[in-house]
């Protein structure tokens, strides 16, 4: 079960999920922090080094990609990187049931498709959730999304 919710104030839209998941937190961190473990449930994403810089790659499909500076990283607890115009946030915390992921996107209201990213990132979160403890992708159920996505709409009052 992933924990849901929303806030906006007068700049920004937040959401917060959360999800306890049958793993260690160092491996966990392993899907969030590593191209390896990124790519196997978001294949889209790479991480990426230039110089001292690493970079978060989000491959468009076309040739092209949009590249996001990594915010911030504590090994095994943290990592924060922009995305679009806002930016997601990982932390982990070890509880006794095994490992809570937290994630948190903020974005600018300005942002056109905020009910759609937010909703793509609770099915990330399924996603990361099944392959930290099984080692596979989940199958995605196109009825459960569209309600996520009109629950959206609807705690933030967006159209």
């Amino acid at each position: 079960m992933i924990e849901r919710s929303y806030f906006k104030d007068t700049k920004n839209a937040t959401q917060t999920l959360s999800t306890i998941i049958q793993a260690s937190k160092e491996d966990v961190f392993f899907y969030l922090a590593t191209t390896e473990g990124i790519s196997s449930w978001f294949p889209q994403l790479s991480i990426t080094k230039e110089k001292e810089e690493a970079f978060v790659l989000f491959d468009l499909g076309d040739n092209t990609f949009e590249k996001m500076s990594l915010i911030d990283y504590q090994t095994d607890t943290y990592i924060a990187f922009e995305w679009a115009s806002g930016k997601i946030e990982f932390q982990l915390e070890q509880e006794k049931e095994g490992t809570c992921l937290i994630l948190k996107e903020t974005l600018p209201l300005s942002f056109n498709a905020i009910p759609e990213d937010f909703t793509g990132w609770y099915v990330q979160m399924k996603q990361i959730k099944q392959v930290s403890e099984t080692k596979a992708v989940g199958s995605l159920d196109a009825e459960e999304i569209k309600k996520v996505r009109e629950e959206v709409k609807k705690q933030l009052l967006i159209d």
